[in-house]
């Protein structure tokens, strides 16, 4: 069977780490000139070695006690002496943990780990006219500009700038008529640019992008596949893969089963399917918006690694249980890698050994690749919504804590020491999660389950958020956003009276002014004064603190008010 060869490539590695490095090099050469000059009396006799070669000998085997390079035939009393040598253990034991955990680490993703190239799953969390905005694993935020999103939605956005009408219904497509919030999608990591000293990630859910990877031969039943709408027909939709050799088609009945509105099918809209089953000739293969359908067949195994990418379900062996994770065995050539969140019990006072046993068979979906490093390692989930590609507990789940809410008790319930710390938040099957860098603004905490941020402890934290992929609130405990009155600007009331200060003076006249780090208002030279200002700098210098009252709003950081 497949699993019993992992368990052997497991257990050779293992064996290597485990050996300290400078493993002395007088031992073997020592034995293999007495073994020679043993081979002249094969029978009983007296002793061959001289009183110095006796003593040297008696020093090899002390050695070989205290740094653990005996071999597993030695007796009983050398077993013993090895357990009174503790502390030299115990350094031996702890560089060990350290060289495993460095050799497979499980690795929550973060800004600094995703490069381009990445592939990662992701649900759409925000859509606007020019771009969509999608939620990723661990508390991770993407950008799809609307140019990235698949070829078919390219050729409308071009057929727009050409036409001229004023016909309604006629211009730009709307984003929103393609996509739904909530909808989980296959996307890849185009660029990562750093604006204002935040990080950027740009996306692509283009088929022919995030498809590219997967070899012909792969793309088999249980297979995940992202395709663009080519066209809608009377009894189906014919589905591009971007794969001039294969093309796909899913009925309409089990669009409509998987509640998606046949009836707003348009051509370039993007979906993330499973594939159901394939011709004979290999060129049709049929889909399915049901990725747990029991007509869904388990992909048994994969002809190229990088087949193995985000949104793929697959099969593995339990090779590890770890307190932040489990490391899985896929397929004999893949390591998959599941951190605490994702294992769907992050509550630290319960082992995960109680919930997972090493050997064990487990399903799971690969939620990233992490090309980042070099021995064929994928993210992986088990959490109930990802597995299945639905959204995560209910609506009102999502919207119980709204952006700028204040938690006065949240009780830490769970940390990781490269990531941040994770809370009760009071809503069933959801928890809170804050950043290293948003604990707190002095500086960042080095989290070990001891002192101030301890399991159990209690703290004021506000709402930043929501993530759909990880289905928990992100948080801050930083005393500057717990003291700010705004955080966004559907936030700020139409007619209230703020205190801004002057960040910039345009050529125009006009004014950009500060409301606090994040949101900024734009002020029109004719509502700076009542009489127009020739020279508007003189009065108003960079870093002057004002008053001003809000009189526009809009969904971005920026809004109209006018100095009062």
């Amino acid at each position: 069977m497949a699993f019993s060869k992992r368990k052997r490539s497991d257990s050779g590695p293992k064996k290597e780490v485990a050996k300290p490095a400078p493993a002395p090099a007088a031992v073997p050469v020592k034995r293999s000139v007495l073994q020679t000059e043993e081979s002249a009396f094969p029978r009983g006799g007296g002793s061959v070695l001289t009183p110095l070669e006796v003593k040297q000998v008696a020093n090899d085997a002390t050695n070989d006690v205290l740094f653990g390079i005996s071999n597993k035939e030695e007796s009983g009393p050398k077993t013993k002496k090895r357990k009174s040598s503790s502390k030299k253990k115990k350094a031996s034991s702890a560089s060990t943990t350290a060289e495993e955990e460095k050799a497979t680490q499980i690795e929550s993703l973060s800004n600094r780990r995703l490069i381009p190239g990445t592939v990662i799953l992701g649900q759409v969390a925000k859509i606007s006219s020019l771009d969509m905005v999608l939620s990723l694993p661990n508390s991770l935020i993407g950008f799809v500009p609307i140019t990235n999103i698949s070829k078919k939605f390219s050729e409308a956005l071009n057929d727009s700038d050409e036409e001229d009408s004023d016909e309604e219904g006629d211009g730009i497509p709307k984003i929103s008529d393609y996509f739904k919030v909530g909808q989980w999608l296959r996307a890849i990591i185009v660029s990562t640019v750093t604006d204002e000293g935040k990080k950027k990630i740009e996306l692509s859910i283009d088929p022919a992008q995030v498809n590219e990877s997967i070899a012909d031969a792969d793309i088999v039943p249980g297979m995940a596949v992202q395709g663009s709408i080519s066209s809608v027909e009377d009894h189906g939709v014919l589905i591009d893969i971007a794969n001039s050799k294969i093309s796909g088609f899913i009925s309409k009945k089990d669009l409509e089963h998987s509640k998606f509105d046949v009836s707003s099918a348009k051509p370039g809209q993007v979906l993330l399917l499973t594939v159901l089953s394939k011709s004979s000739n290999g060129r049709t293969v049929t889909l399915t918006a049901s990725p747990l359908s029991k007509k869904v067949h388990t992909i048994e195994n994969l002809s190229s690694v990088n087949s193995a990418i985000a949104g793929v379900m697959v099969e593995g062996t339990i090779t590890e249980v770890r307190g932040s994770g489990l490391i899985v065995k896929i397929y004999d050539h893949l390591i998959g890698t599941i951190d605490r969140l994702h294992s769907g019990h992050l509550d630290s006072s319960k082992d995960l050994s109680e919930f997972y046993v090493e050997g064990d068979l487990i399903r799971a979906r690969i939620i990233s690749t992490l090309p980042h490093l070099d021995d064929n390692r994928v993210a992986l989930s088990v959490l109930p919504h990802v597995l299945s590609l639905t959204a995560a507990g209910t609506k009102e789940a999502s919207e119980a804590l709204p952006v700028g809410f204040i938690l006065e008790n949240a009780k830490v319930v769970s940390y990781n020491i490269k990531t941040g710390l994770f809370f009760n938040v009071g809503v069933d099957g959801t928890f809170g999660f804050a950043h290293l860098t948003r604990i707190s603004d002095d500086e960042t905490p080095i989290l070990n389950g001891e002192g101030k941020y301890r399991v159990e402890s209690s703290h004021r934290a506000r709402v930043l958020g929501y993530s759909f992929v990880d289905n928990v609130y992100t948080l801050s405990l930083e005393k500057s956003i717990l003291d700010k009155t705004y955080l966004r600007v559907q936030d700020i009331p139409l007619g209230d009276i703020i205190d801004v200060t002057v960040s910039k003076i345009l050529p125009t006249g006009d004014l950009i002014v500060a409301i606090n780090d994040d949101l900024k208002g734009f002020v029109p030279a004719l509502q700076i004064t009542d009489i127009k200002l020739a020279n508007p700098e003189k009065k108003f210098k960079i870093g002057t603190k004002t008053r001003a009252k809000v009189s526009f709003t809009t969904l971005f950081i920026f809004i109209i008010i006018n100095i009062y």
